[in-house]
């Protein structure tokens, strides 16, 4: 029966990093989508007037789409686990009363009575079947850990004297010199969502000139 401690405990490792894994992924796509709402929040107006709600709809439904089948995964998970606990408890009772039938059918020194199989029995069954009770702290003691992760790294990077960040903008920042402050648009063409048949920009080239004020005038005189 001591084999069967070694196959829960096997199991219950098995068990933490499958879920630690799937939290994991929960957590990136949870960020993803809350990336998604901030930018869309962020610049609502051009959103609006693009008429692309559906458009970020879509990306924000497809995040949680991976969420939700990282959650589907959790749970399908901590079920077999709570079956395979039942299991090995059902188990030990077979393997114990088994073993002391044989026991009691030998002649060795080793022989023991029924009402101590009666009590060994369900002592060891029931010490198994109590890893079940423990399996839901178990799990949430791994998305704890998972979710502290990325705010320990972030603790971390705060409190790390080698990273300068005057240091990493000078690295960054290639400087340019030959800016003459013209902008020139070369064959632009725009067309609202909303309205696919009607183009608002066709093949639009000019330049202006700095120094200088440029008026974009359309048909309706605006």
């Amino acid at each position: 029966m001591v084999c069967l401690l070694t196959l829960v405990t096997g199991s219950l490792f098995l068990f933490s990093k499958v879920t630690s894994n799937e939290a994991m992924n929960e957590l990136r796509a949870y960020a993803k989508a809350a990336q998604i709402v901030q930018e869309v929040f962020s610049s609502l107006r051009t959103v609006l007037s693009l008429n692309g709600s559906k458009y970020e709809q879509k990306r924000y439904e497809r995040e949680l789409y991976s969420a939700r089948w990282s959650s589907i995964r959790q749970g399908a998970v901590f079920g077999i686990f709570t079956g395979w606990l039942s299991l090995t408890a059902y188990l030990a009772y077979a393997v114990g009363f088994i073993s002391g039938s044989f026991f009691m059918s030998s002649n060795d020194r080793l022989s023991m009575n029924i009402s101590n199989i009666l009590i060994v029995v369900p002592i060891f069954a029931q010490s198994v079947n109590f890893f079940s009770f423990l399996v839901p702290f178990f799990q949430s003691f791994s998305q704890a850990r998972d979710a502290a992760t990325e705010v320990f790294r972030l603790i971390d990077e705060g409190n790390d004297t080698s990273i300068n960040e005057i240091d990493v903008w000078k690295k960054e920042t290639e400087s340019i010199y030959d800016i003459d402050g013209d902008i020139e648009f070369d064959n632009v063409n725009f067309i609202y969502p909303s309205r696919e048949a009607t183009p608002v920009l066709r093949n639009l080239s000019f330049i202006a000139r700095a120094g200088q004020t440029t008026a974009l005038v359309g048909s309706s005189g605006c």
